[in-house]
């Protein structure tokens, strides 16, 4: 960024608001990060524990319906960890 003032002053004071500014938005950014990092084993395990009820609804019973549910959550989950 370019900026221009009539002052040293002037010029150290936006320096010192465009430093702070660039810190912020570092930190929001790690922030962010780590968020949607720590989100998505939660959502894995979720389908993860899904798939294993209908794996053991299917050895009670075969479906052709449960089998289908089985293969979407199956492809859920491969493209959870893919990601």
């Amino acid at each position: 960024m370019l900026g221009f003032t009539d002052s040293r002053q002037g010029s150290a004071r936006l320096a010192v608001r465009l430093q702070q500014e660039a810190e912020r938005n570092r930190v929001r950014s790690v922030l962010y990060h780590a968020l949607a990092a720590s989100r998505k084993p939660a959502q894995t395990s979720r389908a993860e524990a899904e798939a294993e009820e209908l794996r053991e609804a299917l050895l009670v019973r075969e479906s052709a319906l449960l089998r289908s549910m089985l293969e979407t959550k199956e492809n859920e989950i491969r493209t959870a960890h893919a990601d």
